[in-house]
């Protein structure tokens, strides 16, 4: 195992916060924020470490400098994550090497094993202990396994363990709302911002020609959906769009690029078509050249809390269409950098991916014109380098963000009333 990726006893003073995840490898958007957030905590002499549990396999150079990995007894994989590697740490040799650091703050962006073990910590050494809700397993287990008992259980979980810290933080304020409606303690609640690294993603002007070079992809208008390939991202409703383009003269392709448990399942869907192509995993410094090439961007999924991968195309100038459920839609400018659908209206969707095309390809200034709003909505408002003082001052940007959402702190009865309207509001809206 790589030295660089042990504890480093010389700086073990300076570590005052331990931010820790299950997942830190991956090319899913807690990992990529993670592996940022290193970086840059590295780079602006900021005192954090990274703790994960790791194989020897699953280390290399594109992991943070003040990563530290914990020892592990037991790894798997889960049936609804076959893709990724499950690790159980050893409790009393990370608790000795947790010590050695002696921190004075906690940060969790997992309820995994890891995730217990921050959360320990941070009982055991009463420590200030803030908790990141990046992911919603809830909604995702539901599009997955159905309406299965199971989820109750695993409701009460993540009840449970996201109420244990002092803070809950979400990136958006459609999660705030609904994680109140899931009985979280609304006092916790917090709203913090997310970022990009715009050094790296920001428009290719050769992404055009690298997309037809590496997937042989001729010229085509191109429709683009990246992430994890898993039904808990709607992709089924991608391929139903798609397929109603058969019949149309658009000469279009659909990329998708990602790896996931609904893959291969995916694939078959469209084995028969020759306009659709499957990428694979592909590395981060190639994602904006395949975001770049693209033409509109298309994320369904109802289940994200963010939608990185929607923020990563806008960054690229390549307008998003999105469902109206979920984090996604509030960092899409309806009508000036994409639009907001629901996904129970397939011809509206294929309306306005119509619509696109036909800007882009009649009325260029039109379509270029939304290009640079999504480039600029990026740029003034998700720069990455804000991104670590955003998290270490959540007060500022809750005092910030106050306007747009209020929680009541009155009597039991005033929050069940204002619990119960925001629930009539949301299925209005539907």
């Amino acid at each position: 195992m790589e030295q660089k990726y042990l504890t480093d006893k010389k700086n073990k003073s300076k570590n005052k916060i331990l931010w820790f995840t299950d997942t830190i490898s991956d090319l899913n958007g807690v990992s990529v924020t993670l592996k940022k957030i290193g970086e840059l905590s590295k780079k602006q002499n900021y005192n954090l470490n990274i703790i994960s549990a790791l194989t020897e396999k699953e280390i290399d150079d594109s992991l943070p400098e003040n990563l530290i990995t914990l020892p592990y007894i037991y790894s798997f994989n889960p049936k609804v994550y076959e893709n990724y590697k499950l690790k159980i740490p050893s409790l009393l040799k990370s608790l000795k090497i947790i010590y050695d650091l002696q921190p004075e703050k906690i940060i969790i962006s997992t309820p995994g094993p890891v995730g217990l073990i921050g959360l320990l910590t941070a009982k055991l050494m009463n420590l200030d202990c803030e908790i990141v809700y990046h992911t919603d397993f809830t909604s995702e287990f539901k599009e997955i396994i159905g309406d299965d008992p199971i989820l109750d259980t695993l409701n009460a979980y993540m009840r449970w363990f996201y109420n244990q810290g002092q803070k809950i933080l979400v990136a958006s304020i459609y999660y705030k709302k609904l994680l109140l409606r899931r009985g979280y303690s609304p006092e916790k609640i917090k709203l913090f911002k997310r970022g990009l690294d715009l050094n790296q993603y920001n428009y290719k002007s050769l992404g055009k020609q690298f997309i037809k070079i590496n997937y042989n992809l001729k010229e085509k208008n191109i429709l683009l959906y990246t992430g994890r390939i898993s039904k808990d991202k709607n992709l089924k409703f991608i391929s139903e769009i798609f397929k109603k383009f058969e019949r149309k003269n658009y000469n279009l392709a659909l990329l998708i690029v990602g790896n996931g448990p609904y893959l291969k399942e995916f694939k078959q869907e469209f084995s028969s078509n020759q306009n659709v192509y499957f990428t694979g995993r592909v590395s981060q410094n190639k994602l904006p050249y395949i975001y770049s090439g693209s033409d509109l961007f298309l994320f369904p999924s109802n289940t994200d809390t963010f939608g990185m991968s929607v923020l990563e195309a806008q960054s690229c100038r390549t307008p998003a269409i999105v469902s109206n459920i979920g984090g996604p839609k509030e960092i899409v400018k309806n009508n000036l950098t994409g639009n907001i659908i629901s996904t129970t209206d397939k011809e509206k969707w294929i309306k306005k991916i119509e619509y696109y095309l036909n800007l882009k390809n009649n009325e260029k200034d039109k379509y270029n014109n939304i290009c640079n709003n999504c480039e600029n909505m990026v740029i003034n408002n998700y720069n990455l380098n804000n991104l670590l003082e955003n998290i270490l001052s959540i007060n500022n940007i809750e005092e910030n963000l106050s306007n747009q959402l209020t929680l009541k702190t009155e009597a039991n009865k005033t929050k069940i009333s204002w619990i119960q309207q925001e629930q009539e509001s949301h299925l209005n809206n539907k």
